[in-house]
C-alpha cells in the first residue's frame, strides 16, 4: 500500500485535532493492522467498553482473569437472589462485582472477540516457582474453555511481568505472548518482524488523549505497522487508576472506524490480526 503523508485535518465529527489520511483502498496486504485489548475482564469494560466497541463494529481481545470471574459469578447469583426476595418489584437489579461474570464474558464472545488468558489469580509470574506458574496457567485455560468453549491463543502476564522462564512455559501453551508496558516499540509493531513471543502493547491510561492515539493509530495506516492498544477500565465520570474516561474511548475506536471505514487499516483480535500477517504473501 502506497499512501500519502499525513496531514494534519481538524475532524468535526469529534470536534479536536487529530492526524488523519487521505482516502485510500487496501492492498492485497495486510497494510495497518490495529487491535483493542481489554485486560483483566472488569465490569466497566462489560457496561461501557463493549457497547462503545458494537456501536463502531470493532471486535478486540478480552484477557480473562479467571478467578475474578468465578468470584464475581458466586457473588452475583447471591445478590440476585437477595434482590428479588428482598427489593421492591419495580426496582431494577444492578450487579455491583468488580469482574464480570462468565455471563458478561461470553457475550464479548458472542460480539465476535477472542477471550484470551491473563491467568487464574493475576499474580507476578517470576515471583511463582514453574508448578506454580503452570498451575496458574492451565487453570485459566480450563476454565475458559469450560465456560466459553473456547480455547485461548493469547496471553497476557499479569501486570507486564515475565523472565525468560515463564515466557517459556507461556509459549508452550499459548501463540502468543502480549507485553503489557509498550517498552520495545510504543505498541507499534512492524509487521515484517513481528515476534509472537513478545507482542508490545501502548497502555492507554488515565491521562492519555484521544489526540495522541489517534495519531498513533494513523502512524500504523501510514507506516503498515500493527498497533496495540491495551485498556483496563472506564468511566462515565472522573476515572480513576487506569481508567479513560468513556467519551475518550469513543472519540479513540471514532478515529479507529473512521480509517477502517477508508480502507487504510484492518482492526481486528490478536489472533486474527496475526494470522493476517502470517498468511500474508
Amino acid at each position: 500500500m502506497n499512501l500519502p503523508g499525513i496531514a494534519t485535518v481538524f475532524w468535526s465529527f469529534l470536534g479536536i485535532l487529530v492526524l488523519s489520511l487521505p482516502d485510500a483502498a487496501l492492498s492485497d496486504s495486510p497494510g495497518g493492522l490495529l487491535s483493542v485489548t481489554f485486560d483483566d475482564a472488569s465490569r466497566s469494560q462489560y457496561e461501557i467498553g463493549l457497547s462503545h466497541a458494537k456501536e463502531f463494529g470493532i471486535r478486540g481481545t478480552l484477557f480473562v482473569v479467571t478467578r475474578g470471574c468465578d468470584d464475581a459469578a458466586k457473588e452475583d447469583a447471591q445478590a440476585r437472589a437477595d434482590h428479588e426476595a428482598t427489593s421492591e418489584k419495580d426496582e431494577v437489579y444492578r450487579p455491583s462485582t468488580w469482574s464480570m461474570t462468565w455471563d458478561e464474558v461470553r457475550l464479548f464472545r458472542d460480539a465476535g472477540w477472542e477471550i484470551g488468558s491473563h491467568t487464574h489469580t493475576h499474580p507476578h509470574l517470576p515471583e511463582l516457582d514453574d508448578a506454580a506458574v503452570m498451575e496458574e496457567m492451565e487453570t485459566a485455560l480450563e476454565r475458559i474453555q469450560a465456560e466459553t468453549g473456547l480455547t485461548p491463543v493469547s496471553f497476557s502476564p499479569p501486570y507486564g511481568d515475565f523472565s525468560q522462564r515463564t515466557l517459556r512455559l507461556a509459549m508452550a501453551r499459548h501463540d502468543y505472548h502480549l507485553l503489557g508496558l509498550g517498552h520495545l516499540n510504543g505498541g507499534q509493531n512492524p509487521i515484517d518482524a513481528v515476534d509472537p513471543t513478545q507482542i508490545d502493547r501502548l497502555g492507554v491510561y488515565t491521562h492519555t488523549d484521544a489526540v495522541s492515539i489517534c495519531g498513533e493509530i494513523a502512524r500504523a495506516a501510514e507506516e503498515e505497522n500493527w498497533l496495540i492498544l491495551m485498556f483496563h477500565g472506564f468511566s462515565e465520570g472522573e476515572p480513576g487508576e487506569y481508567e479513560i474516561r468513556a467519551d475518550t474511548f469513543r472519540e479513540i475506536l471514532a478515529c479507529a472506524h473512521d480509517l477502517e471505514d477508508r480502507g487504510h487499516l484492518r482492526i481486528a483480535p490478536i489472533a486474527e490480526a496475526a494470522h493476517l500477517i502470517e498468511s500474508a504473501p
